[in-house]
């Protein structure tokens, strides 16, 4: 799991992010930035790679004023392993109307792994898809043809918008919350699907797209849940 460390002193701020072996230092001052390196320096062997330029597959990029965030050489990694490298693009990565059902139970790996794929890319970068990806994610172990065809649109959806990312500026606003949720949308078990984001900077910070673990009896109900959720 990824672990965030801080240090405050009066107005400087430290912060470590710690991933297995891979360590972000950001702070508000250079000369404690560096002072707090080579503490680590000093503790562990560690190697100072100087300014992040990607993290976990993450791409980082500094320009303007302004960090972008994205997974373009993931994305096409992706497509190339499910030979879709060549595929045409689509507008939306779930086809409007379209109602998926619980098939009669397959333990297709191939299916599984391109999902987990999906998941990977909504959960770092990809806000855009969390909705279709989760909702995909139900048919794990009992999908069919149309659950591996539907898969393959958030494909298509990645070719067109292999460019997408996730840009964070100077912003003076405090963070933002946005909920949201259908009511009684799984046609299985009736249960809702709640939808929040949070967001830092001008961009999202945190997002999830989930099925209530609850079965609402009104759409007020399913909406303080939301709301719960996300909090």
């Amino acid at each position: 799991m990824p672990c965030v460390y801080t240090r405050i002193k009066g107005n400087v701020r430290l912060i470590i992010a710690v991933y297995v072996d891979d360590i972000l230092v950001l702070s508000n001052n250079e000369e404690e930035k560096c002072n707090l390196k080579k503490e680590l320096m000093s503790c562990f062997d560690t190697k100072d790679l100087g300014k992040a330029k990607s993290i976990l597959g993450i791409k980082i990029r500094r320009e303007k004023g302004k960090i972008y965030l994205d997974q373009k050489s993931y994305i096409e990694k992706i497509l190339s392993k499910y030979n879709m490298s060549d595929c045409k693009p689509v507008s939306t990565p779930f086809a409007v109307g379209t109602k998926l059902n619980r098939g009669q139970g397959c333990d297709d790996l191939p299916y599984q792994q391109l999902i987990g794929s999906l998941n990977f890319l909504a959960v770092c970068t990809r806000p855009d898809i969390t909705y279709t990806v989760n909702y995909l994610s139900r048919f794990n172990n009992c999908h069919e043809e149309e659950h591996s065809i539907a898969a393959k649109r958030v494909l298509r959806y990645l070719k067109g918008t292999i460019n997408v990312c996730l840009k964070y500026q100077k912003s003076d606003s405090n963070i933002k919350g946005y909920a949201d949720v259908d009511f009684a949308g799984d046609e299985d078990d009736r249960k809702s699907c709640t939808g929040f984001t949070f967001l830092m900077g001008d961009g999202a910070i945190t997002w999830e797209s989930k099925k209530q673990t609850l079965v609402a009896m009104s759409t007020s109900e399913s909406e303080y849940i939301a709301l719960s959720e996300a909090w």
